[in-house]
């Protein structure tokens, strides 16, 4: 084949439309990031994204090369389209840094107190004399009154400069109004009153860290459980993650799919909206139900998502909902970083190193998983914290088997105490020895001299680090034939 022929080939090779959209998704993240650097009340006029749309309407009428740089292009105008009118939005709440003023704005996760013993909550909806004004306020505030997620809160104070994913903070904010709405937030109400009812029947903070387990209740939990379980990258057992949300997504579809293929589907994204309810619309929530309700409806239909194709659309979907996950939520970076492992290198690793016939027991499947999701998340933990743990993957190991155990336990001993409550005391006993070998293999694991070890890294060295890490990825995928369309997280 000449090189002319070739190349007319390679521009008019047909591909799967699917792949249009993976490569609109990764321009829209591209233009997410590239709209801090660019002017941002030139990019968030109209004409700019009418433009951009337009280059993704011409590459819908073939499927070729010239149609892949013509969605990525379109993809990249809407990326800058969007965190050039969010910068915008949230320029009004920075340009009062620096100011004393009284805002009222709604709790969004539950708070959290500090080692002062101060009040900590987060207020989006904000309103400045009941004008709304977009951002995200961090406060601390110093209040005996009782402030739980969905209030409507009136804080005064002076605002400084945010940090993370909020942009602007108020220290030693004084606690003017709380406004509890009826009916109020009823997914909070519900969890709070199931989890009463299994610390009657389970002793603390044994009952603390089965409820964190199952709906990612962590505020509850004592801070020195907290530092441990963080120190030995468990944290992500104690908040509401993907991980939780696929162990009862399997269970309810093999529980409904012999039945009911229509049920099993039904059930799921039941499930999955109630979790979400539950928990609240955290990061790595919202990620994990996009993915798992997409994961769903493919199997449904008889259908597989190639990961590669999965994980940027759900990730640009995300940004496109929030931009500044992609900026500075660092839950989010550990959430795609973690999952990317977990569906894409695990199962290399996996085909590499054993019988690609075979499908891996249970506790290599474990091991593999861990340890691929630790290769990812390393650099970006690492510059985080300046620390990691080298004892991370055994206390995963010897942690994860049971966390489905006492998942199920924690939820069994919840529900017997409204409706068989002689049952409960059983229930919540044997939960509770599984729960008291969780707390002490962490204890003890945490107590060793190397669950901890300082680092310094550079964002150079973490480029060149995910670069060799794509490297492997390209050469295992290459040397096993492994199609990864046939990973499916449900």
């Amino acid at each position: 084949m000449t090189v002319t022929t070739s190349w007319y080939w390679c521009k008019f090779k047909r591909f799967h439309v699917s792949w249009l959209f993976a490569w609109t998704a990764i321009g829209v993240l591209i233009g997410t990031v590239a709209a801090l650097f660019v002017p941002v009340h030139i990019f968030s006029q109209l004409p700019w994204l009418f433009g951009a749309l337009s280059l993704g309407f011409i590459a819908c009428f073939r499927r070729s090369i010239v149609s892949i740089l013509l969605i990525t292009l379109c993809g990249v105008g809407v990326g800058i389209y969007v965190g050039s009118t969010t910068l915008v939005e949230l320029g009004h709440l920075r340009a009062l840094h620096g100011t004393a003023q009284t805002i009222s704005g709604t709790v969004r996760d539950d708070t959290t107190r500090g080692p002062s013993g101060d009040q900590r909550l987060r207020l989006d909806n904000l309103t400045i004399d009941e004008q709304p004004v977009s951002g995200n306020l961090w406060v601390s505030a110093y209040t005996s009154l009782e402030i739980k997620r969905s209030d409507r809160v009136t804080v005064n104070g002076h605002i400084d400069e945010g940090f993370g994913t909020v942009q602007a903070s108020m220290f030693r904010a004084s606690v003017e109004e709380v406004v509890r709405p009826e009916p109020g937030d009823i997914a909070r109400v519900a969890r709070d009153n199931f989890s009463s009812e299994v610390a009657k029947h389970m002793s603390s903070p044994q009952s603390n860290l089965g409820v964190s387990f199952l709906v990612g209740q962590r505020s509850s939990l004592p801070s020195d459980i907290q530092d441990m379980f963080r120190d030995l990258g468990l944290v992500h057992l104690v908040v509401a993650s993907g991980f939780h949300l696929s162990i009862v997504v399997r269970f309810s579809r093999r529980s409904f799919s012999p039945w009911s293929k229509y049920l099993a589907l039904i059930s799921s994204l039941l499930l999955i909206f109630s979790f979400l309810l539950l928990t609240g619309f955290s990061t790595s929530m919202v990620r994990a139900s996009l993915v798992t309700s997409l994961s769903l409806l493919a199997w449904y239909v008889g259908r597989s998502i190639h990961p590669l194709v999965l994980l940027p659309v759900v990730a640009a979907t995300t940004v496109i909902i929030n931009p500044v996950y992609i900026w500075s939520d660092l839950a989010w970076h550990l959430s795609f970083a973690a999952f990317t492992g977990v569906i894409v290198l695990a199962p290399l690793l996996q085909k590499y190193f054993w019988r690609p016939d075979k499908d891996p027991g249970f506790f290599r499947y474990l091991v593999v998983a861990t340890f691929s999701a630790q290769l990812l998340t390393f650099p970006i933990i690492a510059l985080t914290f300046e620390q990691y743990s080298l004892l991370a993957i055994a206390a995963n190991v010897l942690v994860l088997p049971l966390v489905p155990l006492v998942m199920l336990g924690t939820f069994t001993t919840g529900v017997s105490a409204f409706f068989m409550p002689f049952l409960a005391h059983a229930f919540g006993w044997i939960t509770e020895m599984g729960l008291r070998y969780i707390t002490a293999v962490v204890d003890f694991l945490a107590g060793l001299p190397i669950a901890t070890s300082s680092i310094t890294i550079t964002p150079l060295q973490i480029g060149l680090y995910y670069v060799v890490m794509f490297t492997l990825m390209v050469y295992l995928q290459r040397t096993t034939k492994h199609s990864l369309r046939s990973e499916n997280p449900v």
